[in-house]
């Protein structure tokens, strides 16, 4: 076995220097490192698996504030824009989590500060040993403008982004799994007796998706033959009186949408929910104590944690910028029943609607 001493004594340097070599620290010159890898290779070094694990482990179970931060990107057009969105919060909190307990802060970073520049920002993170950084998702504002990029030097930091909202570059992503989460929702309709279930949603958040939600619902109504039979209804801004007149116009008894607002709105306008038309959401609070809603939780806390995993993987093996191969890790989401859906007939197929795609 190959170990860290030898590979210490072939370079000539210490035994940590080869040990913070190996996670790619950043306190070991860049050469350095290099050296150490490909002789580490030459060797045949192999890591303890066991160790890795029980390190990893002290490392979640025993915090200690080694001062060491990660940065959480925000691209908004104000500074905490991003905090007006829940599912943003709840990636925070939950990535938050997690870095705390690798011994890290989590530390909010406005990228469109006008107090400073992206340049300026980077000089700064650099300055301040920040290793890694969390990309939150683009505000409204970017999409609309059709400016899914970000002006920031991405080769001295290991980045992760959440929910692939940026064109360029292609970064490792940890984001919710839209289509599966649309399938379960609308067979869990399904199974409450609801048949003509209709999708309303913004074209932002059509975008936003990558067309996600759209094809999932497609493919349902390709299944049920209906899919000349129950258009979707995108909006610009959200207008109830538009969507009842659509809800009656195609004899709706469901409607799934991703605001919550809109529930509201058509309960002012006379409709009762559920009683004359059931009522979900795409992405409905991680489990809330008496939201009034059912739908989908996209389990957002899970994917900031998972993110953070990812993330901190990265920073320890000394993976910056852009990788050449960029992967993404999914998050299947979990159907709550709340009291805007109720059983109004039989169920209509036992089997879920990802099975039916198989059999295709």
């Amino acid at each position: 076995m190959v170990r860290l001493r030898d590979i210490a004594e072939k370079v000539g340097v210490s035994r940590m220097t080869v040990s913070l070599a190996l996670r790619g620290n950043p306190r070991v010159a860049a050469e350095t490192r290099e050296k150490v890898r490909k002789i580490a290779k030459e060797m045949g070094y192999k890591p303890n698996p066991q160790i890795s694990t029980l390190m990893s482990e002290v490392a979640k179970t025993h915090y200690v504030d080694s001062g060491e931060h990660l940065a959480f990107l925000t691209s908004h057009t104000t500074e905490q824009g991003w905090k007006k969105q829940e599912h943003i919060v709840n990636y925070f909190e939950g990535a938050h989590e997690r870095a705390s307990e690798y011994g890290y802060v989590l530390e909010p970073l406005w990228i469109h500060d006008p107090r400073s520049s992206p340049q300026k920002m980077v000089k700064m993170m650099w300055s301040r040993g920040i290793k890694g950084a969390l990309i939150a998702p683009l505000g409204p504002k970017a999409v609309i403008d059709n400016r899914r990029t970000l002006d920031f030097d991405w080769n001295r930091f290991a980045v992760v982004e959440m929910d692939e909202t940026l064109d360029t570059p292609k970064l490792i992503c940890a984001r919710h799994n839209h289509f599966n989460g649309m399938l379960l929702l609308l067979h869990e309709m399904e199974s409450l007796g609801y048949r003509r279930i209709g999708l309303t949603m913004s074209r932002i958040t059509e975008s936003r998706t990558r067309h996600r939600w759209y094809s999932s619902y497609m493919f349902w109504s390709h299944v049920r033959g209906m899919e000349d039979d129950l258009p979707i209804l995108f909006y610009d801004e959200l207008d109830a009186s538009i969507t009842e007149k659509w809800i009656r116009k195609y004899r709706l008894d469901a409607v799934a949408s991703v605001e919550d607002v809109l529930a509201e709105q058509l309960v002012a306008r006379g409709l009762n929910i559920p009683g004359d038309i059931g009522f979900c959401v795409l992405d409905r609070p991680d489990k809330v104590e008496g939201y009034p809603l059912s739908g989908i939780s996209q389990n957002s806390r899970l994917i900031g944690q998972s993110a953070t995993d990812i993330l901190m993987g990265l920073v320890r093996r000394g993976e910056l910028g852009v990788p050449n191969h960029p992967s993404q890790w999914i998050c299947n989401g979990s159907w709550i029943a709340g009291s805007s859906t109720c059983r109004v007939g039989k169920p209509l197929d036992q089997h879920p609607l990802y099975n039916r795609s198989l059999e295709l």
